[in-house]
């Protein structure tokens, strides 16, 4: 695939080619354009090591849940994570979009 800063497509913003093939790009994904990040599930995936199946016994995802909601860690159950991941689900995003702009400007720098 030809990286989106060689080829530009002149189309609608949102839209790139590469390579031949026009892809819609969301910007809850990428606000760069040039590249695709997973930032919710890279994290899930990295706050989840050793419980990717069961998520809601994962320690940190607990202390996490506890530090932001005030709901103690040892009385959360699989749905009250669920329903907290839910209700907050705007906030998680931005602090997700927020941790993956302090990462691209580490990098930056070096």
């Amino acid at each position: 695939m030809v990286p989106w800063s060689q080829e530009r497509d002149r189309g609608p913003p949102g839209w790139l080619s590469a390579g031949g093939r026009t892809l819609l790009v969301c910007a809850v994904y990428s606000r760069a354009m040039d590249r695709f990040t997973f930032a919710p599930i890279r994290f899930v995936w990295n706050a989840t090591r050793g419980y990717r199946l069961t998520p809601w016994r994962s320690p940190y995802l607990r202390w996490r849940i506890e530090t932001y909601s005030g709901k103690k860690a040892e009385t959360l159950t699989a749905g009250d994570i669920f329903q907290f991941a839910w209700e907050s689900r705007w906030d998680l995003l931005q602090y997700l979009r927020w941790t993956g702009d302090v990462q691209r400007e580490a990098h930056r720098r070096g």
